[in-house]
């Protein structure tokens, strides 16, 4: 596989069902993820006077490496970071109510209050980087197109590429 030593440019995609990462040369989806698979943060440029500085979104993931899981983070350069995280704090505090409005029997049966409700809309609540499996989203093979940085279970970083820089 070819080893990515520069950052990438990407489109950022989002809408109610998720993040999508896209190369826009290429036409192609890299990375999805819906919003319950991923956790992010936004940070404000460096430094705030220089116009070559900008706000960033950092996206974490986790996904199956060599039959371990680890987190990925991949870190956006946007002048539009913090519309992009406006957009997906809106989405998520969405699907934080939606599943405040149901609850579960001791069956595991979905119901509410409100019969006029559909319960097909029903998300579950919000969870960070948790999962125990692979996601269920594109990770495919395209997330060697991305300029990343991996971090096992305990949180050091066990590889990074393009402009990543972290001291130990």
């Amino acid at each position: 596989s070819l080893v990515i030593n520069e950052d990438t440019e990407v489109l950022i995609a989002i809408n109610s069902a998720g993040l999508y990462v896209l190369d826009p040369i290429g036409v192609v989806v890299l990375l999805g993820l819906k919003f319950e698979e991923l956790s992010w943060d936004y940070a404000k440029p460096s430094q705030e006077n220089n116009e070559d500085c900008l706000p960033c979104l950092f996206i974490q993931f986790c996904v199956i490496e060599n039959g371990r899981r680890v987190s990925k983070i991949l870190q956006v350069f946007s002048r539009q970071a913090v519309q992009m995280d406006a957009l997906i704090s809106g989405f998520v505090e969405d699907i934080k109510q939606r599943a405040a409005m149901y609850s579960e029997d001791s069956d595991g049966n979905i119901f509410t209050e409100n019969s006029n409700a559909e319960t097909d809309d029903c998300l579950v609540p919000l969870t960070t980087v948790s999962r125990r499996g692979i996601p269920e989203s594109c990770l495919s093979n395209k997330l060697n197109r991305l300029t990343l940085a991996t971090f096992d279970d305990e949180g050091h970083c066990i590889g990074h590429m393009g402009s990543w820089s972290f001291s130990n």
